[in-house]
């Protein structure tokens, strides 16, 4: 190769997915999963990065799958983490356990957060 002078370009690109890493965790109590009786309760998840730069989770979104035996009080949403979400879950009239889950998504596509609670059923 000969050089005769001149100028060069280079140009960089950035992968949507190249970012740095944050790996998010639910707990209520610092417990996750949780089993609670079938009498109805309300509850306070933290959430906490686990892994990699807190700063990196951006913003977040609660919701509960099912949602029908859920009700969240006050925001379900978040620019940052350390956060926390608080909702009442409705009594367990049925005879067996049920299992509703806290899902926390991030919009910035960092793996979401769960918290497995199994509540009791009604004897």
């Amino acid at each position: 190769m000969d050089w005769t002078g001149g100028s060069a370009s280079l140009t960089v690109r950035q992968v949507a997915g190249d970012r740095d890493p944050c790996v998010a965790g639910i707990t209520v109590a610092g417990q996750n999963p949780i089993a609670v009786p079938a009498t109805a309760g309300q509850f306070t998840a933290s959430i906490d990065v686990k892994a990699g730069i807190a700063g990196a989770c951006g913003p977040w979104t609660a919701r509960a799958e099912p949602a029908g035996p859920v009700s969240f009080i006050g925001s379900t949403t978040g620019q940052l983490i350390p956060g926390s979400v608080t909702f009442t879950l409705q009594a367990n009239t049925a005879p067996g356990t049920r299992t509703v889950d806290i899902v926390i998504n991030f919009t910035q596509g960092n793996p979401s957060a769960v918290l497995r609670i199994s509540q009791a059923g009604t004897p």
